[in-house]
């Protein structure tokens, strides 16, 4: 398993700023990983956001990913 763990510091964390940044995480991770795919376990990626300011809703509606191709 290939675990990956991104983390950054905002000045507010909500829905849209978690968003965002689960979708740059992925995007990031996604492409320098190589190789068949398939040819690994697999792979976790945990973005993380810390601000002064959250909103205790903030990232809850984002989706489950599962699989190397990012399909639910």
């Amino acid at each position: 398993m290939e675990l990956f763990v991104l983390a950054a510091a905002v000045p507010e964390v909500d829905d849209a700023s978690m968003a965002e940044f689960t979708g740059w995480a992925m995007d990031h991770v996604m492409s320098f990983r190589s190789g068949l795919p398939g040819a690994r376990n697999a792979t976790m990626i945990l973005p993380a956001l810390a601000g002064d300011s959250v909103q205790p809703s903030a990232g809850t509606g984002l989706p489950k990913m599962h699989g190397s191709s990012g399909r639910p």
